[in-house]
């Protein structure tokens, strides 16, 4: 049986630090176990998505995954998720891979930057025959407040990291210090990943 929503410790302490206590818990009730029409509508429109995932060592990671076409994600239900790899461009070496097979916790994060919409998804993934399989444990959308509107003509194709040992903790830094956006995952004391 899935949990009703409740805000983590860290988050509570957040909400207190920036005043907004209030509001935060208006919003709890738009929290759901699965994702509503409209919110797979707007997914199912998406190119990309980020998700972050756990690897086995604890370490929190967020990789970005690009659609192939329109509609590479297919909802069995509105609680369950499938994408076919053979619809994204992926690269086998990418740690996300490898934290499937060691950790189910995952955060997704669909974004329009143009019109500064989002929607988050909270779940479970499992890496079984080419295929990710999601289930959906909180679904909700993001309000659009600190979203940078802007438009993408392309994106460049990164090699991705594929272990921690390969991070250049100088280049992120100068990238983070120079970006005005930019997009991280979290990881709540109960395995739970944002």
């Amino acid at each position: 049986m899935k949990e009703t929503f409740n805000y983590s410790d860290g988050e509570r302490q957040v909400q207190k630090s920036a005043g907004v206590e209030f509001f935060a818990n208006r919003l709890t009730s738009m929290v759901k176990t699965y994702v509503a029409n409209n919110g797979i509508y707007f997914i199912q429109n998406q190119s990309l998505f980020f998700i972050s995932s756990v690897g086995g060592d604890g370490t929190l990671w967020t990789s970005l995954i690009r659609g192939k076409r329109k509609n590479f994600i297919q909802f069995e239900f509105d609680e369950k998720i499938k994408i076919h790899l053979s619809d994204i461009d992926w690269n086998e070496n990418d740690i996300l891979f490898q934290n499937l097979k060691e950790n189910p916790n995952i955060g997704l994060l669909f974004i329009e930057f143009d019109n500064r919409r989002r929607y988050r998804i909270n779940g479970l993934a499992e890496l079984k025959e080419n295929v990710i399989h999601i289930e959906v444990l909180q679904a909700f959308p993001n309000c659009p407040k600190y979203i940078q509107a802007r438009a993408f003509d392309e994106l460049k194709k990164e090699n991705s990291i594929t272990e921690t040992l390969s991070l250049d903790l100088v280049k992120i830094k100068n990238i983070v210090e120079k970006a005005d956006t930019f997009t991280m995952g979290t990881q709540g004391k109960n395995g739970g990943v944002d």
